[in-house]
């Protein structure tokens, strides 16, 4: 969905210019994903491309479409979609952004539609400060969304960590001190477990899998209280008895939204404490090593 608004933000801007370049800008939009391999740069491009495409769509439809009663419905779309665009954007995984791409489809398409059919010339009821108003709004809304990271970003200097080459990730110097840890339990994560062996996370710890380049085979990598439910938990339960992993990583949530995941996952907990050593303690995390089965 979200490469196809891209698609048609391209082609709304191109009616500005002719309309012949429609088709042309719309494919185009519709082949981006199609043309990106396995590359990081151009895979990332790509993802603020979709990012900034439901607003774009969004500000497009309010300036180019009248305000008149043979496009309240298309405005109606406009005005739902960026609502549900705007609790989205931006957030930093674009799959929570995608979720609003059914409705910016819509709303887009229905501008789209607009646009191409020819006007009755019936005369809109209001002028166009009203639509350039609409539009200003939803501007600054994103404008607003976006300026804490921005600001960070752009005003503070930037620093490397020190992970590995799997993930070369910056941050704001302030921040520096507080992320360190992420490097140190990765590396303790890699030299207590050999690459074939599986590691258990728990319970928002999966990206430290990633950066010590350790799998998790496991259906559910994260665990937010009720997500996974009851039945979610004894899967993982057997899973955990199937692949045996080495370790096991926990340590206190971060995010909120993961908060009281041991008192919850109490099955999983009971596991830990009793098939997993004493944990030894690496910056946020614990490292607990398997004992052997009884």
């Amino acid at each position: 969905a979200a490469a196809l608004c891209a698609g048609i933000a391209l082609a709304l801007l191109s009616l500005r210019f002719a309309r012949r370049t429609t088709a042309v800008a719309l494919g185009l939009g519709l082949a981006l994903p199609l043309a990106i391999d396995g590359d990081v740069t151009p895979r990332l491009v790509a993802e603020q491309v979709c990012l900034w495409a439901g607003p774009i769509a969004l500000v497009l439809g309010l300036l180019l479409v009248p305000v008149a009663t043979e496009t309240a419905r298309v405005h109606a779309l406009l005005a739902f979609a960026a609502l549900i665009s705007l609790q989205l954007f931006p957030r930093p995984d674009l799959i929570h952004v995608a979720m609003g791409g059914p409705s910016v489809l819509l709303a887009a398409g229905a501008v789209l539609h607009h646009l191409l059919r020819r006007p009755s010339g019936r005369r809109a009821r209001y002028g166009p400060s009203l639509r350039a108003a609409a539009a200003a709004l939803v501007v600054l809304l994103c404008a607003a969304r976006v300026y804490p990271a921005l600001r960070a970003r752009l005003g503070e200097p930037l620093v490397s960590l020190e992970l590995g080459p799997r993930a070369p990730l910056v941050v704001a110097a302030p921040y520096q001190p507080e992320q360190r840890w992420l490097g140190d339990a990765a590396r303790a994560i890699a030299a207590r477990a050999a690459p074939e062996d599986a590691v258990f996370y728990f319970p928002d710890l999966a990206g430290l899998g990633f950066l010590a380049d350790r799998p998790s085979p496991f259906f559910y990598v994260y665990f937010v209280p009720g997500r996974p439910d009851r039945a979610g938990e004894r899967r993982t339960l057997d899973e955990l008895d199937r692949f045996s992993p080495v370790l096991a990583v926990t340590g206190a949530p971060r995010v909120p939204a993961f908060a009281g995941a041991d008192d919850y996952f109490t099955g999983i907990a009971s596991y830990l404490a009793r098939r997993y050593g004493p944990p030894a303690p690496f910056g946020e995390v614990d490292l607990r090593r398997r004992v052997a089965d009884p």
